[in-house]
């Protein structure tokens, strides 16, 4: 029968365009928020409803939005609910005073996003807390809604391992489909059995991460129906079924290359034609679950990463095939598969490139944020295995035999390879790190201002207006008039909140206060001020 192959692949077809994956122009980012951060309300007129506006569409659970008071204690409001750019809720009549709402959302290309904004109706309340306490209730608040360590870490091993299978199963598919022999091929099955049980855990795993509820909610139909209605959770579930589907087009092909030893018959060409759309839309399937759908040139960056995906794939899914294999003997062999290895380095570099250029867009993107660390240690990893790989091939014009030793390391730095791919793909682009515009401002308070011991505060706040939750900030005070230098590392009072205390400035005078705020491990931001001390 020739129909199977053919209904496969159009079911292949079917399923990459059933997804209806949609391009989001970034992460997620904040434009404002009702009530605005930071605003007074006339007393007496308290909002009616909450609501924090995106610049793309986000998905929320009921309780997304969370309000207190300016004591610390939590006030009743509604059910929150996603309409398109926002997220609201309604509020009864609250009374005069100080109030903190703490929100979350989950972004089109699955990241999880939290924040806090606040507001005051009429006169803050005697009793109530300060705007550094009230912001203290947020950051426990948004701390007490992340998930667990040990959840986390293991959100991460499955997405590697998930990776990692998928990427095997479909790089063996494109070396099956160029008539190389696979010895290994009858794990594919098993392969595939795993990566079905590893995504079926993440779709569990990721719907209590992202929505903040317990493990024990795990299969409320509830949490199942959201997780299912984000593009990032089906094209994931797609890829792990199309991985099943190209598992069992491995062994039909092997089957019946053994059983009638014709390489090139019709029905087998047609099932080399299905591996390869399984290996294709698989790919794509992939890219749909990173960075590619969010960000500049989508359809451009979309194509781009789906070939990187599917050349890498194809590159160390024949090594590891080489590894184990006894078969690749001839020389036949192993000049297709240096030419096989030599295309798909070439695809992997182009697309590489741009998919840095998108992702990183600077130096100071690429040295001086996570995600360009994390992609400077693959590329290293990478130009090792590129010099294994032409060591080999000088050894394989020479002797036309294969050196295992050489293929085994390539394979277990390509492993390696794999991990810090993964590790990218949940790292936030250093272009949205970097690339922030007037992410920050600061205001600073120095008292009494008078040569001798004063106290310093400083606040953060982001552009929106939210409380900035930065990691560290440095203070460096100079003297204009005699360049005397104090350097100060202030404490954390709060969130967003730094305090130094018993600064001694010995001087009277015009003073400079350069102020270094780490945003996060690895951005940096610095702002200039001059004050004057009696």
């Amino acid at each position: 029968m020739l129909t199977k192959p053919y209904v496969h692949i159009a079911a292949l077809i079917a399923l990459f365009l059933g997804l209806q994956i949609q391009p989001a122009t970034a992460h997620a980012q904040v434009q404002r928020t009702e009530p605005a951060t930071g605003q007074r309300l006339a007393a007496g007129s308290p909002p009616s409803v909450l609501k924090v506006f995106f610049d793309e569409s986000v998905s929320s659970q009921p309780d997304a939005l969370r309000l207190f008071d300016g004591t610390g204690k939590r006030v009743g409001i509604g059910k929150t609910k996603a309409t398109g750019l926002s997220i609201e809720a309604k509020v009864e009549v609250l009374k005069d005073g100080s109030y903190l709402a703490v929100w979350s959302v989950v972004s089109k290309d699955g990241h999880l996003i939290r924040g806090t904004f606040g507001f005051t109706v009429g006169e803050s309340v005697a009793g109530s807390l300060s705007a550094a306490e009230l912001a203290d209730v947020g950051e426990v608040q948004l701390l007490s809604g992340q998930a667990p360590e040990g959840l986390r870490f293991a959100l991460g091993v499955l997405r590697w391992l998930l990776f990692s299978l998928l990427l095997l199963l479909f790089g063996t598919s494109i070396v099956a489909a160029v008539q190389l022999p696979l010895s290994a091929s009858q794990w594919m099955k098993p392969v595939a059995s795993v990566a079905v049980a590893t995504a079926i855990s993440l779709l569990l795993l990721e719907g209590s991460y992202l929505s903040g509820r317990p493990i024990r909610d795990l299969f409320a139909a509830s949490l199942l129906g959201e997780s299912l209605g984000r593009t990032t959770t089906r094209a994931m579930l797609g890829a792990a079924a199309l991985g099943v589907l190209a598992a069992g087009a491995l062994g039909r092909l092997n089957r019946s290359v053994k059983a009638n030893n014709r390489e090139n018959n019709k029905e087998n060409d047609l099932r080399r034609w299905e591996l390869i759309g399984a290996a294709v839309v698989g790919g794509l399937l992939l890219a749909a679950t990173g960075h590619a759908v969010a960000g500049p040139y989508v359809p451009v960056a979309f194509a781009a990463t789906a070939l990187h995906l599917v050349a890498g794939a194809t590159w160390l899914s024949g090594l590891w095939h080489l590894a184990v294999s006894r078969l690749w003997v001839d020389s036949a062999h192993l000049r297709r598969w240096s030419w096989v290895a030599q295309n798909s380095v070439l695809a992997l570099v182009a697309s590489g490139i741009f998919n840095t250029w998108r992702q990183v867009g600077s130096r100071v993107g690429l040295f001086e944020t996570r995600y360009g660390k994390v992609l400077i240690a693959k590329l290293a990893l990478v130009a090792v295995m590129l010099l294994l790989g032409a060591a080999h091939r000088a050894s394989l014009r020479k002797t036309q035999t294969s050196r295992r030793g050489g293929v085994i390391a390539e394979a277990v730095l390509g492993v390696a390879v794999l991990s810090f791919s993964a590790m990218l793909s949940a790292t936030i682009p250093a272009r949205v790190e970097v690339g922030k515009p007037a992410s920050l401002r600061v205001d600073l308070t120095i008292t009494p201002a008078r040569a001798g011991k004063n106290t310093i505060h400083m606040y953060a706040f982001e552009a929106a207006g939210m409380t900035a939750d930065i990691v560290d900030a440095v203070f460096t005070l100079t003297h204009l008039e005699s360049g005397a230098t104090v350097d100060v590392d202030p404490f954390r009072a709060g969130r967003g909140h730094e305090q130094a205390s018993q600064v001694q400035l010995l001087f009277a005078g015009t003073w400079e206060i350069r102020t270094k705020v780490y945003v996060t491990d690895f951005e940096v931001e610095t702002f200039t001020t001059n004050f004057t001390v009696r």
